[in-house]
């Protein structure tokens, strides 16, 4: 994410939950990553609400130097209900439309 400033995230329904392991609901979203300042505001209040869950773990995580802490911007996504129900998300997250149809890439690679 160094490298690339870009993830994309999925939530999924847990399959022991779903009638129909290939209908789980699910979000993918892509993002872009900003590398949250070691010692700033922000950072501070992330690893103190980490210390609360994580405790004595984490208090030997943070010190490493090769931890960073991460921030993703959202730029859009992609909220599946179920078979037919797709939604394309908004880049705020505030608004959604039916997907309607599937373009279908046929290029070989």
């Amino acid at each position: 994410m160094l490298e690339t400033t870009t993830a994309s995230v999925l939530f999924i329904e847990d399959e022991m939950r779903t009638k129909n392991f290939f209908a789980r609901k699910r979000f993918t979203c892509q993002c872009s990553v900003d590398v949250v300042e070691r010692e700033s505001a922000e950072w501070r209040t992330a690893m103190s609400l980490f210390k609360k869950k994580f405790g004595k773990v984490f208090a030997m995580i943070r010190p490493l130097p090769d931890f960073a802490l991460f921030r993703l911007i959202p730029s859009g996504g992609l909220y599946v209900r179920g078979f037919g129900q797709a939604f394309e998300v908004s880049a705020d997250m505030k608004n959604s439309k039916h997907v309607t149809s599937v373009r279908i890439d046929t290029k070989n690679d």
